[in-house]
């Protein structure tokens, strides 16, 4: 699998559904304490995850680290690289064009760490 050639005005779209299919997002607890919002995205290709890795750097303004598993690659975001992706992922889908269970993760987070929330947040959620 390879990256595809995605126009810039496109790539937000393009990821949220990458991230939809392969992505996964969690809070992190540590005794019954917050610890930290994840992002995660999967893929078997050290290729593919190290593009994206570079066009969420670029365009995102996001760094990650990528991590090798036994048969797959995770690109891991820590709390604060998880809310600016939230924020560019999410930034223009009023149309509910996404994966409601997803992004109620997200939603919750902010609902239990109300601190987090910046404007750019609120216009979203």
């Amino acid at each position: 699998m390879l990256f595809p050639d995605i126009p810039k005005k496109y790539l937000n779209s393009f990821v949220l559904g990458y991230f939809d299919g392969n992505g996964c997002v969690y809070i992190e607890k540590l005794e019954d304490k917050i610890k930290r919002l994840r992002i995660i995205f999967t893929c078997g290709r050290y290729e593919f995850l190290k593009i994206l890795r570079a066009k969420l750097e670029e365009n995102a303004g996001i760094k990650a680290n990528i991590k090798k598993y036994s048969r797959a690659y995770r690109l891991y975001y820590d709390s604060s690289q998880s809310i600016k992706l939230f924020c560019w992922l999410y930034k223009d889908k009023r149309d509910g064009f996404f994966l409601k269970r997803k992004f109620d993760h997200f939603d919750n987070y902010f609902k239990l760490k109300p601190e987090k929330i910046t404007d750019k947040v609120k216009r979203i959620i």
